[in-house]
């Protein structure tokens, strides 16, 4: 047999055939040559585009997920004839295939670059499930065309609506060797690739899908890593560097900011990753309250003795600027509902003199009607109407009373506003009510920090 009647075949399953469930077929997308691996041709898969298994289909293809990546052996089949249409030109069977390796061909998903610090995780959404490991290529935060990878799904997404997965990622928790040792150098790591340095050919679209092959010609040399600790990984990290330093502080998560400079050094870890995980520690208050059990660590650590300690030094130590920042917050609330009144007063009385113009006008426009009427009643009939109208609708002053006592109101909402003697004196009104001795001074400004 010729070296062109045998193939190393990369497939996907398709499937059985209806009345013999132990042959089915299989898509080839990827094929081996001497120079590396290529798109398969399908024009060499005459007549159907297949490969024909002829033995084991049910269990060895039919019973792995979708989407499975198979290596197989493909041989010109012995009953080979280019007139029949329907007829496969490659078989192959089950003892002469089996699942593709690791690292080998993996599927390419274009989305969005990882962000570890989402607390829901980091999710991607593709047509395609990836069944092992895969590649994301996207833009990273300096606007580059780069390859993330590899990554590894996590289980549990289907198709939505629309016919696409919808599923969470991360990297991957497996040891690497070869080139990919890099990625052993910290957990919750993968590798990053500059797109434009990957070789012609390395990514290959076949099948309505995009795949990289022949990853042992990746630009390892000019790789980095791309740390996707989540926030709760990046605590349990720095948690334990500090129990094994024995400073004591490894579990009062609660004072994070306050312990992110007595950190050791960890020297397994590259030391990008090391000052990026500590930079996010400083940044991670926000999320801490969302985290599994925090609440009660938090609770359990401020009723401990060390935290009790922690919260009373904090507070004379930043005794001035708290009670500064107290104040201010106390005399803008002041001044904000003072000005939110006279606004409202404002506001009111503008409304009232606008409902005394309109029953001003609706009165002249009685008074015309009534002049140029036929019934010519007597104006001063009409005036004393007029007069007991306005006493019943308690219409006691002229517009243009009202309109001066309209300018005058809005005079005093503009000396509201510039007037900083008054926020002055009611500023060391606060600081009077204040008066407590210093242990409530402390109390009170515990409360405020913990809010």
């Amino acid at each position: 047999m010729s070296e062109q009647d045998t193939r190393i075949v990369y497939c996907f399953a398709n499937r059985a055939l209806p009345n013999d469930s132990e042959q089915g077929s299989l898509i080839p997308i990827i094929e081996e040559t001497p120079d590396g691996l290529v798109r398969a041709d399908p024009e060499v898969y005459v007549n159907n585009g297949k490969i024909h298994v002829t033995r084991g289909y049910q269990d060895k293809f039919a019973s792995l997920p979708e989407n499975t990546i198979f290596k197989v052996e493909a041989t010109v089949s012995r009953a080979w004839d280019d007139t029949r249409k329907g007829l496969s030109k490659f078989v192959t069977f089950d003892r002469v295939s089996a699942p593709a390796a690791a690292l080998v061909i993996c599927m390419v998903i274009e989305t969005d670059y990882p962000d570890p610090t989402i607390q829901d995780g980091m999710r991607c959404s593709s047509a395609h499930l990836p069944v092992d490991l895969f590649f994301i290529r996207c833009t990273n935060l300096d606007g580059n065309s780069v390859l993330v990878g590899p990554l590894s799904v996590i289980l549990g997404s289907e198709k939505n609506d629309n016919g696409y997965y919808i599923f969470d990622y991360r990297a991957p928790d497996r040891p690497f060797g070869g080139e990919w040792s890099k990625v052993n150098e910290a957990s919750h790591a993968t590798m990053l690739f500059e797109l434009d340095l990957i070789s012609d050919g390395s990514i290959i679209s076949t099948q309505g899908q995009d795949f990289l092959v022949n990853l042992e010609q990746l630009p390892f040399l000019s790789a980095v890593l791309v740390d996707l600790s989540s926030n709760e990984n990046v605590i349990k990290w720095a948690a334990k560097l500090l129990r094994q330093s024995g400073s004591g502080l490894g579990s009062k998560i609660s004072v994070i900011k306050e312990i992110v400079e007595k950190i050791p050094n960890d020297i397994d870890l590259p030391d990008y990753i090391y000052e990026s995980r500590r930079s996010r520690l400083k940044n991670i208050e926000d999320s801490l309250s969302k985290i599994e059990g925090f609440s009660q660590i938090l609770a359990d650590y401020m009723k401990s003795d060390d935290g009790q300690h922690a919260i009373k030094q904090h507070v004379e130590v930043n005794r001035d600027r708290l009670l500064e920042m107290y104040s201010h917050e106390a005399l803008g609330k002041e001044i904000g509902k003072a000005k939110d009144e006279a606004e409202k007063y404002v506001a009111d009385s503008t409304k009232r003199i606008a409902q005394l113009k309109v029953t001003e006008e609706e009165l002249n426009e009685t008074i015309e009607v009534l002049k140029s009427s036929e019934a010519g009643l007597q104006i001063d009939s009409l005036q004393t109407k007029i007069n007991t109208l306005r006493d019943e609708r308690n219409i006691i002053l002229e517009v243009d009373e009202l309109k001066m006592q309209k300018k005058i109101i809005e005079q005093d909402i503009r000396a509201i506003d510039n007037d900083k003697e008054k926020a002055e004196t009611l500023l060391l009104e606060i600081q009077a009510n204040i008066g407590n001795t210093e242990e409530s001074h402390k109390l009170k400004l515990i409360e405020l920090k913990m809010g």
